[in-house]
């Protein structure tokens, strides 16, 4: 019988001690289900942020095709107008050629062949050459004449 309360305490002390064990496990635990709902928190902020970023990126690339919507139309009215004024100014072109009357040829049109007068052109481009050589001559020796002058 006096080993009884011995068992006892033993066994009160242990389950004591397993009790400490259970509720360090359990404050583990704890601390873990609040870093996962800290890292859901940041995930969804995350999320968040992510998704306003696309749709900032989608609101830009729509604004970009409306833009370009926009200047494509512009630029589409723009070759219309001018198409509109050359086919009006071909239309009364073609009303001013058919005004056009009472020309009449006196003989058909053929096409004059240019003659080359090579002997001629050669002779006249020595003839030029030869005054130019002498008037360079000239002028060379009066340049050099003049020019001891003035440094003496």
């Amino acid at each position: 019988m006096i080993n009884y309360p011995i068992e006892l305490r033993k066994q009160i002390n242990s389950l004591a001690f397993d009790e400490k064990g259970f509720l360090m496990e359990i404050l583990l635990e704890e601390n873990r289900i609040k870093e996962l709902e800290a890292e859901i928190e940041f995930l969804r902020m995350k999320r968040d942020s992510d998704l306003r970023g696309e749709q900032g990126r989608i609101r830009d690339l729509e604004y970009g095709i409306r833009s370009s919507e926009m200047s494509t139309k512009h630029n589409i009215a723009v070759e219309e107008r001018r198409i509109y004024g050359l086919t009006s100014e071909i239309e009364s072109l073609k009303r001013e050629r058919d005004k056009i009357v009472g020309v009449v040829l006196k003989q058909p049109l053929t096409a004059s062949p240019v003659t080359a007068k090579t002997k001629r052109n050669v002779l006249l481009a020595t003839v030029v050459g030869l005054f130019l050589m002498v008037f360079l001559a000239f002028f060379l020796e009066y340049i050099q004449k003049h020019k001891g002058e003035s440094r003496s």
